[in-house]
Protein backbone atom coordinates (compact mmCIF):
# COMPACT_ATOMS: atom_id res chain seq x y z
CA UNK A 1 0.00 0.00 0.00
CA UNK A 2 2.02 2.43 -1.22
CA UNK A 3 1.02 6.09 -1.74
CA UNK A 4 1.85 8.93 -4.01
CA UNK A 5 3.65 11.13 -3.20
CA UNK A 6 4.28 14.33 -4.24
CA UNK A 7 6.57 15.22 -6.43
CA UNK A 8 8.70 17.75 -4.77
CA UNK A 9 10.35 15.44 -2.20
CA UNK A 10 14.52 15.39 -3.40
CA UNK A 11 15.16 12.59 -1.47
CA UNK A 12 13.68 10.31 -3.46
CA UNK A 13 15.59 9.29 -6.79
CA UNK A 14 14.12 10.39 -9.97
CA UNK A 15 12.97 6.46 -11.65
CA UNK A 16 10.62 6.19 -8.88
CA UNK A 17 8.03 8.84 -9.17
CA UNK A 18 4.96 8.82 -7.33
CA UNK A 19 5.51 5.77 -4.94
CA UNK A 20 6.19 6.33 -0.72
CA UNK A 21 6.47 3.12 1.46
CA UNK A 22 4.27 3.40 4.15
CA UNK A 23 5.19 1.10 7.42
CA UNK A 24 1.86 -0.96 8.36
CA UNK A 25 1.62 -3.09 11.43
CA UNK A 26 2.25 -6.44 11.44
CA UNK A 27 -0.65 -9.03 12.67
CA UNK A 28 0.07 -12.42 13.28
CA UNK A 29 -2.06 -15.24 11.44
CA UNK A 30 -4.08 -17.74 13.05
CA UNK A 31 -1.77 -20.54 14.87
CA UNK A 32 -3.79 -23.13 12.43
CA UNK A 33 -2.44 -21.52 9.32
CA UNK A 34 1.26 -21.33 10.92
CA UNK A 35 1.07 -24.99 11.74
CA UNK A 36 0.15 -26.14 7.92
CA UNK A 37 2.08 -23.75 6.52
CA UNK A 38 5.73 -25.12 7.78
CA UNK A 39 7.50 -27.39 5.57
CA UNK A 40 10.06 -29.59 6.96
CA UNK A 41 13.67 -28.04 6.42
CA UNK A 42 15.75 -28.69 3.47
CA UNK A 43 18.52 -30.71 3.53
CA UNK A 44 21.93 -29.44 3.70
CA UNK A 45 23.62 -28.47 1.26
CA UNK A 46 26.91 -30.45 0.18
CA UNK A 47 29.59 -28.44 -1.34
CA UNK A 48 30.12 -29.66 -5.04
CA UNK A 49 33.52 -30.67 -4.57
CA UNK A 50 32.97 -33.51 -1.91
CA UNK A 51 31.87 -36.77 -3.57
CA UNK A 52 28.40 -38.42 -2.92
CA UNK A 53 28.47 -41.40 -0.63
CA UNK A 54 25.62 -44.19 -1.41
CA UNK A 55 23.22 -44.91 1.71
CA UNK A 56 24.40 -48.77 1.27
CA UNK A 57 28.08 -50.72 0.14
CA UNK A 58 29.22 -50.19 -2.80
CA UNK A 59 28.91 -52.56 -5.92
CA UNK A 60 32.44 -54.35 -5.19
CA UNK A 61 31.68 -54.51 -1.56
CA UNK A 62 28.52 -56.93 -2.30
CA UNK A 63 30.89 -58.50 -4.87
CA UNK A 64 33.52 -59.37 -1.93
CA UNK A 65 30.83 -60.86 0.15
CA UNK A 66 29.25 -62.91 -2.15
CA UNK A 67 32.88 -64.79 -3.04
CA UNK A 68 33.84 -64.83 0.65
CA UNK A 69 30.34 -66.53 1.21
CA UNK A 70 31.00 -68.62 -1.92
CA UNK A 71 34.43 -69.88 -0.42
CA UNK A 72 33.02 -70.61 2.92
CA UNK A 73 30.47 -72.80 1.07
CA UNK A 74 32.97 -74.73 -0.93
CA UNK A 75 35.37 -75.57 1.98
CA UNK A 76 32.33 -76.70 3.95
CA UNK A 77 31.57 -78.93 1.44
CA UNK A 78 35.29 -80.01 0.67
CA UNK A 79 35.69 -80.76 4.78
CA UNK A 80 31.68 -83.02 4.63
CA UNK A 81 33.46 -85.10 1.46
CA UNK A 82 36.90 -85.84 3.39
CA UNK A 83 34.84 -86.81 6.27
CA UNK A 84 32.34 -88.74 4.43
CA UNK A 85 35.14 -90.68 2.74
CA UNK A 86 36.99 -91.08 6.02
CA UNK A 87 34.04 -92.80 7.53
CA UNK A 88 33.15 -94.67 4.90
CA UNK A 89 37.30 -95.97 4.80
CA UNK A 90 37.23 -96.47 9.03
CA UNK A 91 33.88 -98.10 9.70
CA UNK A 92 34.52 -101.15 7.71
CA UNK A 93 38.11 -101.55 8.93
CA UNK A 94 36.59 -101.05 12.86
CA UNK A 95 33.82 -103.58 12.24
CA UNK A 96 36.51 -106.38 11.08
CA UNK A 97 39.04 -105.13 14.33
CA UNK A 98 36.76 -104.47 17.28
CA UNK A 99 33.24 -106.22 16.12
CA UNK A 100 33.82 -109.07 14.45
CA UNK A 101 36.03 -110.73 16.98
CA UNK A 102 33.22 -109.64 19.75
CA UNK A 103 30.67 -111.64 17.48
CA UNK A 104 33.12 -114.73 16.79
CA UNK A 105 33.79 -115.02 21.18
CA UNK A 106 30.24 -114.37 21.28
CA UNK A 107 29.25 -117.29 19.39
CA UNK A 108 32.33 -119.58 20.85
CA UNK A 109 30.70 -118.68 23.92
CA UNK A 110 27.49 -119.77 23.02
CA UNK A 111 28.56 -123.21 21.48
CA UNK A 112 30.44 -123.91 24.47
CA UNK A 113 27.32 -123.15 26.90
CA UNK A 114 25.14 -125.28 24.55
CA UNK A 115 27.80 -128.29 24.63
CA UNK A 116 28.32 -127.98 28.52
CA UNK A 117 24.46 -128.55 29.18
CA UNK A 118 24.27 -131.23 26.30
CA UNK A 119 27.14 -132.60 28.48
CA UNK A 120 25.43 -131.97 32.11
CA UNK A 121 22.20 -133.69 30.59
CA UNK A 122 24.06 -136.75 29.62
CA UNK A 123 25.41 -137.21 33.33
CA UNK A 124 22.88 -136.67 34.63
CA UNK A 125 20.78 -139.15 32.33
CA UNK A 126 23.88 -141.50 32.98
CA UNK A 127 23.35 -141.12 36.82
CA UNK A 128 19.81 -141.64 36.54
CA UNK A 129 20.49 -144.68 34.82
CA UNK A 130 22.98 -145.96 37.02
CA UNK A 131 20.57 -145.16 39.90
CA UNK A 132 17.95 -147.81 39.26
CA UNK A 133 19.98 -150.14 37.72
CA UNK A 134 21.79 -150.18 41.03
CA UNK A 135 18.27 -151.39 43.03
CA UNK A 136 17.91 -153.59 40.56
CA UNK A 137 21.55 -154.88 40.64
CA UNK A 138 20.83 -155.55 44.75
CA UNK A 139 17.59 -157.28 43.89
CA UNK A 140 19.63 -159.47 41.18
CA UNK A 141 21.94 -159.64 43.45
CA UNK A 142 19.65 -160.97 46.69
CA UNK A 143 17.95 -163.46 43.89
CA UNK A 144 21.32 -164.77 42.88
CA UNK A 145 21.81 -165.23 46.31
CA UNK A 146 18.93 -167.14 46.80
CA UNK A 147 19.16 -169.23 43.65
CA UNK A 148 23.06 -169.98 44.25
CA UNK A 149 21.82 -171.15 47.92
CA UNK A 150 19.91 -173.69 45.89
CA UNK A 151 23.11 -174.77 43.77
CA UNK A 152 26.92 -175.42 44.54
CA UNK A 153 28.84 -172.02 45.28
CA UNK A 154 30.48 -170.52 41.97
CA UNK A 155 34.60 -170.92 41.08
CA UNK A 156 36.17 -167.75 40.95
CA UNK A 157 36.53 -167.77 36.91
CA UNK A 158 32.71 -166.78 36.99
CA UNK A 159 32.93 -164.27 40.04
CA UNK A 160 35.51 -162.94 38.16
CA UNK A 161 33.34 -162.73 34.82
CA UNK A 162 30.64 -161.49 36.21
CA UNK A 163 32.57 -159.16 38.04
CA UNK A 164 33.81 -158.02 34.83
CA UNK A 165 30.36 -157.94 32.76
CA UNK A 166 28.74 -155.48 35.86
CA UNK A 167 31.75 -153.06 34.85
CA UNK A 168 30.72 -152.32 31.65
CA UNK A 169 27.64 -149.41 31.94
CA UNK A 170 24.61 -150.47 30.93
CA UNK A 171 24.00 -147.25 27.98
CA UNK A 172 21.58 -148.69 25.25
CA UNK A 173 20.77 -145.17 23.87
CA UNK A 174 24.63 -144.45 23.20
CA UNK A 175 24.46 -148.10 21.69
CA UNK A 176 21.55 -147.20 19.14
CA UNK A 177 23.25 -144.33 18.24
CA UNK A 178 26.89 -145.88 17.46
CA UNK A 179 24.60 -148.45 15.56
CA UNK A 180 22.34 -145.59 13.42
CA UNK A 181 26.10 -143.62 12.98
CA UNK A 182 28.13 -146.25 11.71
CA UNK A 183 25.08 -147.44 9.01
CA UNK A 184 25.04 -143.82 8.36
CA UNK A 185 29.12 -143.96 7.64
CA UNK A 186 28.57 -147.24 5.63
CA UNK A 187 25.76 -145.40 3.80
CA UNK A 188 27.85 -143.02 2.88
CA UNK A 189 31.35 -144.33 1.42
CA UNK A 190 28.85 -147.12 -0.63
CA UNK A 191 26.99 -143.94 -2.24
CA UNK A 192 30.56 -142.69 -3.30
CA UNK A 193 31.67 -146.04 -4.30
CA UNK A 194 28.22 -145.79 -6.34
CA UNK A 195 29.11 -142.31 -7.89
CA UNK A 196 32.62 -143.28 -9.00
CA UNK A 197 31.15 -146.43 -11.24
CA UNK A 198 28.62 -143.48 -13.20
Amino acid sequence: MAKRAKASEPSEPEGEVGIVAVDEPKIDPPPALVAKSELPPPPPRVPPDTPRTASGPSFGDRIGRFFRFLFRVVLLLILLGLLSVALYLALPWLYQRFLRPVEQNTAQVRELHSRQQQVEQEQQQQLNDAQPGDDKAGDDDRQSQLAQSDQPPPDEDQQATEQWLRRIPDDPAGLLRRKFLYQYQQRGSDSQTTDKTW
